[in-house]
């Protein structure tokens, strides 16, 4: 009767259930006085199989079939190990290591795939098995379009994966693919040589086999290529002392003499620069002849190839605090056989002596260890904390010396500052070496002619120095004179005089002894911008 007449609220089935695989736990406990209340916990439940069961019941009690399934709990990874039965596999058909066996643990029912991966990661080898993997795999040496791998390091990696979506990996130690019947070895003392250098003159070459049964003799071969041809070798060295110790791994065993190669060629003569492999090539009374793996070898005997060039052309680089043109990039280009092992960028200010003749006066280095950068910046301090002059050449090279003693410096380049101001408490400063006192305005004042244009409120003061020598009076008299052409010449470009003042001051105020190398810079202008 209820079923008729009590009213009932819809419920919306859902499109979903989601389900995490817990249980939920009724509980009870105690509250108060012997009474109890309910409790619920959230709980894992165990790996197993477990079953679900879907019914739906509309409003008037009328039941759907039931619609049943199974689900499986998993959170075990599948198992995963792996062995390998040699570091060695020579895949040449002689009956000697031609297979490598790989014994493998897996779990039964889930799926699994192998592959075989250089030393560098590349799959050259894949295995796949949606079920039941077997314990044991023999790897041919082969890759999957069946051509013999290339020698080098390998390793087999097996991967587990379970319905459930767990994984596990296993990875073998690394093996040698060899195509060899001996296996042979060379090795070298060093990566290069420079045969003019009394450092890097010569390197020592060591060959090694691992068998000495049936071994007759060999050579040391130095080729241009890594696949030489007989016109390729440029020098031999006959070897027939080697020995196996068998108290020794085979990694020590066989080592005889050492072979020195001091860049020598056939005939007598000197090897050119390039990059060279050594090879060790054994004979065998069998017929069999191994080779070992190219070690390659550079002679560098010639310095590095360099270039340096400025961002900033000529007067450009400003380093004066207005946010423009503030830093002069340097851009470095090296090429060579071998890395660089130091370099430096020197920076020198051109002056003029007291003769008329140039010079230069280093300011500012970079120094480094190891490979350049491809660019240096220069703030256009100096070593000392200076700062560069307005108007003046610099001059820069750059040294380089590779790690077999090559060494190399570029030919000098130049560069021209631009006009500095410099801020001050009464507004700026602009300071300009002056060469010649008898001739003074040239083409660089339009330069300064041009800075008064962008401060067209300031008064202007032009003052003129003098280095000593030649007489106080002569000097002052002098650098009066050049005040006033000058003045003169801002005038004549339109400057109101009513702006302008000038003065000589001779060789009163020098900003350098009179003894050091930069007294010549004593003679100057001054162009003091005020308010």
């Amino acid at each position: 009767f209820r079923s008729f007449v009590a009213p009932h609220a819809r419920a919306d089935i859902p499109e979903r259930f989601t389900w995490n695989g817990r249980a939920v736990v009724e509980k009870k406990k105690a509250v108060k006085d012997n009474l109890f209340e309910e409790e619920f916990t959230d709980t894992p439940l165990a790996d197993g199989t477990y079953s679900y069961e879907f019914r739906v019941m509309d409003e008037k009690n009328n039941e759907s079939r039931r619609v049943t399934g199974a689900i499986i709990i998993d959170t075990k990874s599948p198992a995963a190990a792996v062995e390998i039965s040699d570091d060695l596999i020579s895949p040449n058909g002689d009956g000697r290591r031609d297979l490598l066996t790989v014994t493998q643990d897996t779990t039964a029912g889930d799926s699994y795939e192998a592959a075989i991966l250089t030393a560098q990661g590349e799959k050259i080898r894949s295995y796949k098995w949606p079920e039941n993997a077997p314990t044991r795999v023999d790897f041919d040496g082969r890759k999957d379009n069946n051509e013999l791998a290339d020698e080098g390091v390998y390793r087999y990696q097996l991967t587990g994966r379970d319905a459930a979506g767990n994984r596990k990996t296993a990875t073998s130690a690394n093996f040698y693919i060899s195509r060899r019947v001996d296996a042979v070895s060379l090795k070298s003392s060093a990566v290069g040589l420079n045969p003019l250098s009394k450092n890097f003159s010569a390197l020592q070459l060591a060959p090694g086999i691992e068998f000495v049964d049936g071994f007759i003799d060999g050579e040391i071969l130095i080729s241009r290529k890594c696949a030489p041809k007989p016109d390729e070798i440029v020098f031999r060295f006959a070897v027939n002392d080697l020995k196996v110790d068998k108290k020794k791994t085979a990694a020590q065993k066989g080592k005889g003499s050492q072979y020195t190669w001091k860049g020598e060629a056939a005939a007598g003569t000197r090897a050119p620069d390039g990059v060279y492999c050594a090879f060790f090539r054994a004979r065998y009374d069998n017929g069999n002849a191994p080779e070992s793996p190219p070690v390659k070898i550079v002679l560098d005997s010639t310095a590095p190839e360099l270039e340096v060039n400025a961002d900033l052309n000529v007067r450009q680089f400003t380093p004066d605090g207005d946010g423009e043109n503030e830093e002069q990039a340097f851009r470095l280009f090296a090429t060579d056989l071998s890395a660089i092992a130091s370099y430096s960028l020197m920076i020198s200010e051109v002056t003029m002596n007291d003769k008329g003749a140039l010079q230069t006066n280093p300011v500012r280095s970079f120094q480094g260890q190891g490979e350049m950068p491809a660019t240096i910046y220069w703030d256009g301090k100096t070593d000392t904390g200076g700062l560069v002059e307005t108007l003046t050449p610099y001059e820069y090279t750059l040294t380089a010396t590779d790690i077999y003693g090559n060494a190399t410096t570029t030919a000098p380049r130049r560069f021209e500052t631009g006009v500095l101001a410099i801020a001050n408490t009464a507004g700026f400063l602009v300071r300009m070496p002056l060469t010649d006192l008898t001739d003074p305005v040239t083409d660089r004042f339009d330069l300064l002619y041009r800075l008064t244009n962008r401060y067209t409120k300031y008064k202007i003061k032009i003052e003129v120095h003098a280095a000593s020598g030649g007489g106080i009076e002569k000097n002052l008299k002098a650098t009066e004179t050049v005040a006033r052409k000058i003045f003169d010449f801002f005038a004549d470009k339109g400057v109101a005089t009513e702006r302008m003042t000038y003065q000589g001051f001779g060789e009163s105020a020098p900003i350098y002894n009179a003894r050091s190398p930069q007294a010549v810079k004593n003679r100057r202008v001054d162009i003091l911008l005020s308010r």
